[in-house]
């Protein structure tokens, strides 16, 4: 996402299965993370997430 995004810019993203995007979101988590660290975490299903850029 670095090569798409500017500082302050961000991005959404939903997890769920095909077909239950319009299901109510269950979770919504803030996270202050390096990209490196991605590998770490876990998301649980229908969980709404904004990413956003900083330094």
């Amino acid at each position: 996402m670095n090569d798409f995004l500017d500082e302050g810019e961000s991005f959404e993203l939903y997890t769920c299965w095909i077909g239950e995007e319009s299901y109510p979101q269950e979770k919504s988590m803030t996270l202050s993370l390096e990209l490196d660290q991605l590998e770490d975490i876990e998301i649980p299903e229908r969980t709404h997430i904004l990413i956003t850029k900083t330094e």
